[in-house]
């Protein structure tokens, strides 16, 4: 093997890449062949290296044996050799090498290594530290194993993949006789043909004890073979099973869902407490796990990040096993309104403490419907972090008597509004229930208002228009509004002039531009004018700019007859609610 011409561009490429000392090695696509491994392994600064490259460079098995016997290479720890022309004898060489202490993976997809090339591999004394072995798409299966090759099952391999090759039912035996399969946690099997035969000599295998990963999708696999695998005695730590492309039909399908929802609680579960983050779990999973009796004094259950809807959310508040929980993880699925509506009317979730709800799509619908729970009222955490709940949900937050215990509220990264916020604090400031908040039968549309402080200008809103209640407080400050050019001009009616009169209030500096424009909330063909205040007995006060009474002896008058006044009633309320700080200006709700 010697160096041509063509081969000066890689020394060049080489020398560079070596000269930065970097841990890793990239050499992949150079079509250095045999000869460049062979100028590679001369190189007596490698020690740095941990991670090398090599694939689609035509090494064949001369090219692995040189590079097995260099002694420069002693701190590799990742070697990746795919789609070159390696074969058995190269990997039985590179199996009992001594000069690879350290290595820790390696990677062989796309080459022509057979069953005992492979098993010498995995079954190596001298690659300790070996726990990932890469086997895609090779021969592995083609031929029936007369010996397997002497040694042990290597003491750190973990993870083994074997996807797309030959192996079917025979091979799978030799492999599990072997012992091949002893301490991997995960195995990838892949496009193999297995049938129903190869599926029950896996379930039977006392060597998959510790098994939590198996990958069979696209084989020959039906219910048969699902049942056995569902019924394992030895597969108690599988929590991830991929059947995909298999005959597996409803029962098979039942019995391992089952089986996984089981070995998850076992194996996740830690005192009282569930931790199924990132499981890949559906709407039929949880159903499974919500009908699993162990369930039965869990008091935190955490379900962070996985593929469930609102379905999967029902199967939970149906499920006659949580009635001891006091916090629930939802975060990050699409639970949505619909969901929140049914934990809401759950009474199996009495007990709820705390809910994350962080990135589910919850919206002042879905408030509303915690609000009036009559079994959601012991909560004491809530994390809303990530919603649209808009200013409308934090009126409904703070107007709700349902949350007085609670004591820790998440908000990141949703729009509070000038609003909201300030309902909040007067929320947390005020002592005793605060008054339920009760929603109307009829949505109304907001509009511009067309009634402001005197010295100031109509106010315009250039989004489009937002759907809320009568008595909500449209969008302010930063969330749409902005005042309009001083040349435009309104004109007010004498029953206006009489809502209007009183002097606009001192404002900060932060809602400057805003302050002195009045909140309202109007239906979806806003009047003209506005009402005249009642008269209000000498006992009793009103507020400033307000365009209805606060009495606080004998409650509001009805409205004087005004022949500029719409034919509309306005919607009567049940209770108060205290009217906002004098800083933010006169607010009117109606």
């Amino acid at each position: 093997m010697r160096l041509e011409n063509k081969d000066l561009n890689f020394i060049r490429i080489l020398n560079e890449k070596l000269t930065r000392k970097d841990s890793v090695l990239d050499l992949a696509y150079e079509r250095m062949g045999d000869a460049g491994i062979v100028f590679l392994c001369r190189n007596r600064d490698l020690s740095h290296v941990q991670k090398l490259d090599l694939s689609w460079n035509e090494i064949t098995d001369e090219g692995l044996t040189v590079l097995t016997k260099s002694g420069s290479l002693a701190g590799l720890k990742h070697l990746i050799l795919n789609a070159n022309q390696i074969g058995d004898e190269g990997i039985g060489n590179l199996a009992v090498s001594k000069n690879l202490p350290n290595l820790e993976s390696i990677e062989l997809a796309h080459n022509q290594i057979s069953d005992f090339g492979a098993l010498s591999l995995v079954k190596s004394q001298s690659l300790l530290n070996l726990g990932f072995v890469d086997l895609e798409m090779n021969k592995v299966g083609q031929q029936k194993l007369t010996r397997f090759p002497d040694g042990a099952v290597v003491s750190k391999l973990r993870i083994l993949n074997l996807r797309r090759n030959l192996l079917g039912d025979e091979s799978i035996a030799d492999w599990a006789q072997a012992g091949a399969f002893e301490k991997l946690v995960h195995l990838n099997l892949g496009w193999n043909q297995i049938t129903n035969q190869g599926a029950r000599i896996l379930a039977h295998s006392p060597t998959l004890n510790r098994l939590e990963i198996l990958v069979l999708d696209s084989n020959h696999i039906g219910d048969p073979g699902a049942l056995d695998i569902a019924g394992s005695k030895h597969l108690n730590n599988l929590v991830q099973l991929y059947m995909q492309d298999n005959n597996i039909g409803r029962a098979g399908q039942t019995a391992l869902r089952a089986m996984r929802s089981r070995n998850l609680v076992e194996k996740k579960r830690i005192d009282n407490k569930l931790n199924l983050n990132e499981q890949r779990l559906d709407n039929k999973d949880l159903a499974s796990l919500a009908q699993y009796e162990k369930l039965d004094g869990i008091v935190s259950l955490t379900l962070r990040n996985n593929h469930f809807d609102y379905h999967g959310v029902q199967e939970l508040a149906n499920s006659p096993y949580l009635k001891n929980l006091r916090s629930l993880n939802l975060m990050s699925n699409a639970v949505e309104d619909k969901g929140l509506l049914l934990l809401a009317e759950s009474p199996n979730l009495s007990q709820l403490e705390s809910l994350n709800l962080e990135n589910t799509g919850i919206t002042s619908l879905g408030i509303l419907a915690l609000s009036q729970s009559p079994h959601l009222n012991k909560l004491k955490e809530l994390n809303l972090n990530s919603n649209d709940l808009g200013e409308k949900g934090f009126r409904i937050l703070a107007d709700s008597g349902n949350f007085k215990n609670l004591i820790k509220l998440r908000t990141s990264g949703v729009p509070v509004g000038d609003s909201g916020f300030q309902a909040i604090l007067d929320s947390a400031k005020k002592k005793g229930p605060i008054p339920p908040f009760r929603q109307p039968e009829t949505p109304y549309k907001y509009t511009n208002p067309t009634i402001r402080s005197p010295g100031s200008t109509p106010c315009t809103r250039s989004d489009r228009t937002t759907t809320m209640s009568p008595r909500a407080w449209p969008p302010v400050g930063r969330f749409g509004w902005s005042p309009c050019p001083s040349r435009s001009t309104e004109v007010h009616s004498p029953a206006t002039a009489a809502v209007i009169a009183s002097p606009p209030p001192t404002t900060s500096t932060r809602n400057a531009s805003i302050a002195t424009v009045p909140f309202f909330a109007e239906s979806s063909s806003p009047p003209s004018v506005a009402r005249p205040c009642c008269s209000c007995p000498p006992s009793s006060t009103r507020t400033p700019g307000m365009s209805t009474c606060c009495c606080s002896s004998s409650g509001p008058r009805p409205w004087p007859s005004q022949p500029s006044i719409p034919t509309s009633t306005p919607t009567k309320r049940r209770g108060s609610i205290p009217p906002p700080p004098r800083s933010r200006g006169p607010r009117t709700a109606m």
